[in-house]
């Protein structure tokens, strides 16, 4: 009976060897295979009247993959250094956000995809680009704006419009201005698919 339990404990034990060597608590393969985007740059929050006039230091950094369901779309993290900088690498996808929230939130859509092995990307954050973000993720919530198929002409329109509003009817300090903005960005670009100057 001993040479028996002591049989499968050893088979039991070579398995976990061989699922550690594998990697089983880790990515799949694909993990692996698929090609990485590098992006980099600062993030700016609101303060002293201008939009992006103070850095965001040592603030935690989020990317959430938008091709992807919520809330199981985030694919790395990290903090943002004593000035604001952030850098972070991650799965390519045709769009991610990025999210940094120091005092106040800044966040920014970033295309992510490439035919490449590497893809290099630099965007800097701050309450225009944030605008923009949110008003991007509530029209795929919405289903209203698709992430596989967006364009960066969409992401400039929406950026374009959070530009013209903020500072004037929009107080990136407050949440209920913020998400009022939002709701101003969609109508006016027929979620990103317009430019304002066109309605």
């Amino acid at each position: 009976m001993d040479r028996f339990n002591n049989f499968f404990r050893a088979v039991f034990l070579a398995q976990l060897l061989l699922v550690a060597a594998c990697g089983g608590g880790g990515g799949g393969e694909g993990d692996n295979s698929s090609p990485l985007a590098q992006a980099q740059g600062r993030a700016f929050q609101p303060g002293g009247g201008d939009p992006g006039s103070t850095v965001a230091p040592n603030a935690p950094v989020t990317v959430r993959d938008l091709t992807k369901p919520f809330p199981s779309n985030i694919v790395s993290t990290g903090t943002t250094d004593a000035q604001g900088r952030y850098s972070v690498s991650f799965p390519q996808s045709r769009l991610v956000a990025i999210i940094i929230q120091g005092d106040f939130q800044v966040s920014g859509l970033v295309q992510a995809s490439d035919s490449s092995k590497s893809l290099e990307l630099n965007k800097d954050f701050d309450s225009i680009t944030d605008l923009a973000c949110r008003a991007g993720v509530q029209a795929i919530q919405a289903g209203d704006l698709d992430p596989n198929t967006i364009t960066s002409d969409q992401i400039f329109n929406l950026e374009d419009a959070a530009d013209r509003i903020t500072g004037t009817t929009v107080d990136p300090t407050d949440l209920d201005s913020v998400l009022a903005g939002v709701n101003t960005i969609l109508i006016a670009t027929d979620n990103g698919k317009h430019p304002v100057s066109s309605n």
